[in-house]
């Protein structure tokens, strides 16, 4: 099978003509760009676990239905981070960037509120520098080497949208992530807005 072979297969199943298909309505797929807030716990090898609030996360997504009630929705995101160094915590910039895929089901709660729900999981790049500790006079006790890992976990999110006009809508995201062993767990919450061509 040549790049170009893959190449098509993949637009075939990005497409909207696919899933109609299979029954779904023509030009279901849509794209989404969010940025928001994010409190973001970092569990340090070299230290005690850390919370930070200073973050900002931006994303971009492509979602389509998937059966019934039921659609996909494709993200990556990218997260950036600063946490100050106090007592036995590391102080260290972080960035991540990740990859997510989840299944969302709307919960129709109110004729004006439709939020969908979704569970998936996320595959993470996550970088770690200008690692260091203060000691308790406010000076610079140790520095440690930069480090990366790669992480798997799992996502849980709520997001609810609103129609604008013509092929535009904005809405929110609530998204959990939980990843296991010396890595980033966060809460955010993105303001989004949608675009279904």
């Amino acid at each position: 099978m040549t790049i170009r072979h893959v190449f098509f297969l993949l637009l075939l199943l990005t497409s909207s003509s696919c899933f109609a298909l299979l029954g779904a309505p023509i030009n279901t797929s849509s794209y989404a760009f969010g940025t928001g807030p994010a409190s973001v716990t970092i569990t340090d090898p070299d230290g005690e676990r850390t919370t930070t609030h200073s973050s900002n996360l931006m994303s971009l997504a492509y979602s389509d239905w998937w059966h019934q009630d039921i659609r996909y929705w494709l993200q990556w995101q990218l997260l950036n981070a600063d946490s100050q160094a106090r007592g036995q915590e590391v102080g260290q910039s972080i960035q991540q960037q990740s990859v997510s895929l989840s299944l969302q089901k709307i919960w129709p709660l109110h004729s004006q509120f439709k939020p969908w729900l979704d569970i998936g999981l996320q595959a993470a790049y996550n970088q770690y520098s200008l690692r260091h500790t203060i000691s308790d006079d406010g000076y610079l006790q140790q520095r440690f080497a930069d480090r990366s890992s790669l992480s798997l976990g799992l996502i849980t999110a709520m997001q609810a949208q609103w129609e604008m006009q013509h092929d535009w809508s904005v809405g929110f995201r609530a998204q959990q992530t939980l990843v296991p062993g010396n890595n980033i767990n966060y809460r955010s919450i993105n303001l989004l807005l949608h675009y279904q061509p």
